[in-house]
């Protein structure tokens, strides 16, 4: 550091991701090497951990968004088909071939705005 102090720095992990600590690992090693030093705090994050059918929920939330995020990357309109035939209000109303109607007119509706997914 410009003030002749070594610079250290605190990185708090959950040992539990272990692909994560892996990374932290390597991170250290890493800026180690060029001189700054990073400290490993492991901590049990159990605090905000959600129970298994909340997590659940959430988890088939995720797949929809990461589905969306697919499709609007990639110009996917399957993706995006797939996400809304997620959702369990839609699916509890419309049958596969009514979500893939309703998303065509979607599509439709909004061609000017979204030319890549012709």
């Amino acid at each position: 550091m410009p003030d002749g102090k070594p610079f250290r720095q605190l990185i708090h992990w959950s040992p539990e991701d272990s692909p994560q600590s892996e990374m932290w690992e390597l991170v250290v090693e890493y800026w180690r090497e060029v001189g700054l030093h990073f400290v490993l705090k492991p901590e049990a994050r159990t605090l905000f951990r959600l129970p298994p059918q909340c997590a659940a929920l959430n988890r088939n939330r995720c797949n929809q968004d990461e589905l969306v995020v697919k499709g609007a990357l990639e110009g996917n309109r399957k993706a995006i088909e797939q996400a809304v035939a997620l959702d369990p209000l839609t699916a509890s109303v419309l049958t596969l071939d009514e979500i893939k109607a309703m998303v065509d007119e979607l599509f439709a509706a909004q061609r000017e705005e979204i030319a890549d997914f012709a």
